[in-house]
């Protein structure tokens, strides 16, 4: 056997071997990459978990630092930015919240929870045509969001648009009976006084007479239809509740 040959026949080996290790630290490596993602993953979420138990505490400060951490990761993630404009709006600092806000309502219009944060630093900020609009569009995207209803109820009440209001009303008392609440008494108290205001009188009115005595309630199904369709309104009078096209 000539040095040539001899040479060939033991780098064939080496080639073998060598190629076997690249194989087997590819195979290895592609194995932890599921397990790598889904430890990101789960650490990603645990963070998540701190910020709002953070929140909730009341540390806004750490709030807001985890969710700027995880935002930095994932700039358009929606639950650390919630997070974000949060523990801003807990902190008083209505301005940055709404940028927040805006931003989150911007990726995802069909959350009503953001529009009724927005509606809540319309509110703060004394800007009411702004948040009615807000409020209509979180009543709009989740019908049976009764805080939704109430805050509008009430900028509704503000504004003198009593037919409107009272619609609102209506549904809200209505809403909590057939739910087997307690009937919130501010709700049962505007009501009467709305129906009073536009010469609604219960003895002349079975729906509202059974609305304001819970003897009489209806118990049976859940509620049915808008707010503006539980009531009847003179033409002349009424006006949509929900008839905007978008705007705590």
């Amino acid at each position: 056997m000539t040095r040539g040959s001899l040479a060939a026949s033991l780098r064939r080996p080496v080639r073998r071997w060598a190629t076997a290790g690249v194989l087997l630290i590819l195979l290895t490596v592609g194995s932890l990459i599921p397990a790598t993602v889904t430890t990101a993953a789960s650490n990603w979420q645990a963070r998540l978990q701190q910020g709002s138990s953070a929140l909730e505490k009341g540390d806004f400060s750490r709030s807001e630092t985890i969710a700027k951490e995880l935002l930095s990761e994932r700039p358009r993630a929606i639950d650390p930015m919630n997070l974000l404009g949060l523990s801003y709006l807990r902190q008083g600092r209505m301005q940055l919240a709404f940028a927040v806000f805006q931003t989150v309502r911007a990726l995802a219009p069909e959350r009503p929870v953001t529009w009724f944060r927005l509606a809540h630093i319309y509110r703060e900020s004394h800007m009411a045509s702004q948040e009615r609009a807000s409020l209509e569009t979180a009543v709009r995207l989740n019908p049976y969001d009764r805080l939704a209803h109430r805050y509008l109820a009430r900028i509704l009440m503000d504004e003198k648009v009593f037919y409107a209001a009272l619609a609102e009303y209506t549904w809200l008392v209505r809403d909590q009976l057939q739910r087997g609440l307690t009937v919130d008494p501010d709700d049962l108290k505007i009501l009467q006084q709305t129906a009073a205001q536009l010469d609604i009188r219960p003895d002349e009115h079975p729906w509202l007479a059974a609305l304001l005595t819970p003897v009489t309630r209806p118990t049976n199904g859940p509620v049915s239809g808008t707010p503006g369709s539980l009531i009847q309104q003179p033409p002349e009078a009424s006006r949509p509740v929900n008839d905007t096209a978008g705007a705590p």
